[in-house]
C-alpha cells in the first residue's frame, strides 16, 4: 500500500511542477512580445501644384496614440525620409 501512496503524491507532484511550468510560460510570453518595437520608413517626395519638386520643405510626421512629432525637410529633388 505504501508503494502505491508513493505512486500517487509523485503523479500528483509532476502534475504541479507542470501546472505550474505553464502557468509561468503563460505570463512570461506576453510581456516578451510586448517589448518587441515596432519600426517603419515613411518616404515621400513633395511636389508643387505644377508638379515641380519643393525643395527644403518641412515635414512633420505625428504618431496619434502617443503624441510623437518627427519633423524633417526634403532635399533638393523634394524627396524625404
Amino acid at each position: 500500500m505504501r508503494v502505491a501512496l508513493c505512486e500517487i503524491c509523485r503523479g500528483k507532484s509532476l502534475e504541479r511542477i507542470g501546472f505550474l511550468v505553464l502557468l509561468s510560460i503563460a505570463i512570461l510570453v506576453p510581456r516578451a512580445s510586448a517589448q518587441e518595437a515596432v519600426t517603419g520608413t515613411i518616404a515621400g517626395k513633395v511636389l508643387s501644384i505644377t508638379g515641380i519638386p519643393l525643395a527644403d520643405a518641412k515635414i512633420t510626421m505625428t504618431n496619434k496614440s502617443t503624441g510623437q512629432t518627427i519633423a524633417t525637410r526634403t532635399d533638393a529633388q523634394g524627396s524625404f525620409t
